[in-house]
């Protein structure tokens, strides 16, 4: 059924307002307090959290900008330092998955003096030997658990690292680097990403934390402040 023109002119205004007012609440550039903030919002839709086995489970996506002042802090650094980086950053898509427990105390029975009561990398767990062997997964045996697919084609990290080994709270995160070896094209090109987490260590089971690339693009650019 064909529209009768003025409401055929009131869809295409409604769109097209929508549209302005998306791009309204996208600011073009902000400084870094702001910066960590807007990424850390879920509404901006960078953020996606699910509730597993006890677990809490959360992967944020790492823009190129907030990758390349990460890498730059403490050093003397310039606006083409940063830039430079920026665009290195580009050539992969990178997110941070972080675990934590979900729930306030260890399942009845479970811990010991050597295992802390409270920590993501020994919830569950009855024994020291299995603290170290799950130490042992996190560590190096991540990259075959996760998978990000997309109408492109599906990915493996190249990279995936632990952070804050020694950090005292009880989350703990890992760094998640995809870069096709011959073209972050295709990659970059896709509409929809599925990361997807096939859990072999937490028994969390199977996870799935989906993006959309637009969401991606539409972010503010990050101030940096030359450090000299």
């Amino acid at each position: 059924m064909t529209l009768p023109m003025p409401l055929r002119l009131t869809a295409v205004l409604i769109c097209l307002l929508l549209a302005f007012a998306a791009c309204e609440r996208v600011p073009h550039s902000l400084p870094l307090a702001d910066y960590l903030v807007w990424l850390a919002d879920e509404e901006n839709k960078l953020v996606r959290e699910r509730h597993s086995g006890g677990m809490r489970l959360r992967v944020k996506y790492l823009p190129p900008d907030y990758l390349a002042w990460r890498e730059l802090q403490g050093r003397d650094a310039w606006d083409a330092d940063f830039e430079a980086l920026s665009a290195y950053h580009r050539r992969s898509i990178s997110f941070l998955f972080s675990i934590d427990p979900a729930e306030a105390r260890q399942p009845a029975g479970v811990g010991s003096p050597k295992v802390p009561a409270r920590d993501a990398m020994s919830y569950g767990l009855r024994s020291f030997e299995d603290y170290a062997e799950r130490v042992m997964k996190l560590n190096f045996g991540l990259a075959d658990q996760w998978e990000l697919r997309t109408e492109k084609g599906s990915f493996r990290p190249v990279l995936t690292g632990m952070e804050n080994s020694y950090e005292l709270g009880p989350r703990r995160s890992c760094i998640l680097v995809f870069a096709p070896p011959d073209s972050i094209r295709p990659l970059r090109a896709a509409r929809d990403y599925d990361l997807v987490f096939k859990d072999e260590t937490l028994a969390t089971g199977i996870s799935h934390f989906r993006f959309r690339r637009e969401d991606f693009e539409s972010l503010p650019q990050l101030q940096f402040k030359e450090q000299g």
